[in-house]
């Protein structure tokens, strides 16, 4: 994915980050360049999650905030070969890690 499509959703990291800092309003600033650069700019934007002060700052700037959480959760149950694959493998890794566990809580071992 190129990074321009793969932004930081949390600019806020979670409440820990005051509004004042400006970085809300710098990330809101930065979707409308690129919605408009995508000649987008007039389209609403779906967002699955969002922290109020960042949905406020997008809405200040004329931005129109639809929830996009149920069409993402719908996205995420899609899964390439690619993905399945690697699932599996890390499935088989946890299950051998299990095994070394058994193996190591015997009586006497």
């Amino acid at each position: 994915i190129p990074s321009r499509q793969s932004l930081a959703g949390m600019v806020g990291m979670r409440g820990a980050v005051s509004p004042k800092a400006g970085l809300f309003g710098k990330a809101a600033q930065e979707i409308r360049d690129i919605l408009r650069a995508e000649g987008v700019a007039k389209m609403p934007l779906g967002i699955d999650l969002v922290e109020p002060p960042f949905l406020f700052a997008l809405q200040e700037l004329g931005i129109e905030v639809r929830d996009g959480q149920q069409v993402m959760l719908e996205a995420r149950m899609l899964k390439s070969q690619d993905e399945l694959t690697l699932l599996n493998m890390a499935a088989a890794m946890v299950d051998g890690v299990y095994q070394d566990i058994f193996e190591a809580l015997k009586p006497g071992a």
